[in-house]
């Protein structure tokens, strides 16, 4: 018997930016004006104007600017608050300009620089953000020593990820961090660089963290989901990602892992048709038609499998696919193709393990024993808790004669098949979810 993959988990680690909206970003202490009245008229006007776009109401907001400018035509708080308004109407070329003029007016004005940065941050320009963040960082010593700020070192850690330096970044965010431990966009932020380095479980202990701050997040719920589902925390991941389910959120992202959750815990219908909806809005992500082959094979739906993974072939490269596509071939007779399919996959991943067990245990039914066995042995070297490769192994040491291999071989897979059995009765939850 060929075993099932269970290797369709993995998450694309994306761009860091993009975690916070456009800084409101003002400066309006020590402007310098002859009439006290008329500058406590425009400070009123900026605040009103401010407290505008945090809620959103960009018309009246910019009303309120004009009222500034025909008084102050060159007022550099204004200017910096009109860039903002450009930005969040996706004017950006505007909005540079506009925090630029605000600069050349008044050059301490931190907050322009911090959303020029910003800007050229959300558009990928990150030189051109690190230079701009690197400035606000510069005034903010100038003005107030070494004492640490928050959003610099955020959106300079952030910047830093950008550009490929993951150690800078995690240093500056963890410096950040400390400013403000409850944050959650720099918690999710140290989690992404951590699954970056192939650290799931430190990603998982920052995803904790910001659940328990923002529980009903869609963005952490979808991070958690993913990490818990990295560490096969199958009752987990489904805990937050059936929440995500639930709230109907407008991005059909999250059926992806959701769907891979129930297929790990052996709900074959109800990932089918999740991941049937997820290639109904995403009908060229090779992923989803991998997945559909993987809950469809582990229905044995045999034929329909191989339409869906011969699909997820045209659109994606995943080696796993010819594993998968090599056990159809299997379970229909083909042992011929199901050979030439395990061999491309592991031409493409010479150290999958599943591959060599699949082979192995072709070769074998092929009288290949001594092929098998070198299949086999690679498969085990790989991955030394395989109980079905030991079983396999052991058939095949049987049939080279090696009467105490084979028996050493067939006890070693009995003992795995026991602590797997009483691994499965345990039904619990690992993490301590927020209540």
């Amino acid at each position: 018997m060929l075993k099932w993959r269970n290797s369709c988990v993995s998450q694309r680690v994306g761009r860091l930016a993009g975690f916070r909206l456009l800084a409101v970003a003002l400066s309006i202490a020590g402007i310098a004006t002859s009439v006290a009245a008329q500058a406590d008229l425009t400070t009123n006007q900026l605040e009103s104007a401010a407290d505008l776009i945090r809620r959103g109401d960009l018309n009246q907001a910019e009303a309120q600017l004009n009222l500034v400018f025909k008084r102050e035509p060159r007022e550099a708080n204004a200017l910096n608050l009109l860039g903002v308004i450009r930005a969040q109407q996706h004017r950006p070329r505007e909005a540079e300009a506009l925090f630029l003029r605000a600069i050349a007016v008044n050059k301490s004005l931190l907050g322009a620089y911090l959303n020029i940065g910003q800007l050229n941050l959300d558009a990928k320009n990150f030189d051109r953000a690190l230079w701009a963040f690197t400035e606000a960082e510069k005034l903010h010593i100038a003005k107030n020593g070494d004492a640490p700020s928050f959003p610099i070192l955020f959106n300079l850690g952030i910047t830093w990820y950008e550009k490929g330096d993951r150690r800078r970044a995690e240093q500056l965010l963890t410096s950040a961090l400390a400013i403000e431990p409850d944050d959650v966009p720099t918690l999710r932020a140290l989690a992404n660089i951590a699954r970056a380095d192939a650290e799931p479980e430190k990603a998982l202990s920052f995803l904790v963290r910001a659940r328990k701050i923002a529980p009903h997040s869609p963005e952490v719920l979808y991070d958690f989901g993913w990490a818990a589902l990295t560490l096969n925390l199958v009752y987990d991941a489904l805990n937050a990602l059936e929440e995500l389910h639930r709230m109907k959120v407008s991005d059909s992202r999250y059926l992806y892992p959701l769907a891979i959750a129930h297929l790990n815990n052996g709900q074959v219908d109800e990932a089918e048709t999740l991941i049937n909806e997820y290639i109904r809005v995403r009908p060229q992500d090779g992923r989803g038609y991998y997945v559909l082959g993987a809950s469809l094979y582990a229905g044995h739906k045999f034929a329909e499998a191989r339409t869906a993974f011969e699909r997820s072939l045209t659109l994606l490269a995943y080696p796993d696919t010819e594993y998968y596509l090599g056990m159809i071939a299997h379970h229909e007779g083909n042992t011929q193709e199901a050979v030439s399919r395990f061999r491309r996959a592991l031409r493409a991943n010479p150290n999958s393990e599943a591959s060599h067990a699949a082979l192995g245990t072709v070769l074998a039914a092929q009288r290949d024993y001594q092929a098998a066995r070198v299949e086999l042995e690679r498969a085990i070297e790989l991955d030394p808790q395989d109980q079905t490769a030991y079983y396999q192994l052991g058939l095949v040491y049987a049939r080279l004669g090696e009467k105490d291999r084979s028996e050493s071989a067939f006890a070693r897979s009995e003992k795995l098949r026991a602590e797997q059995k009483e691994r499965q009765g345990v039904g619990i939850r690992l993490i301590d979810l927020p209540k």
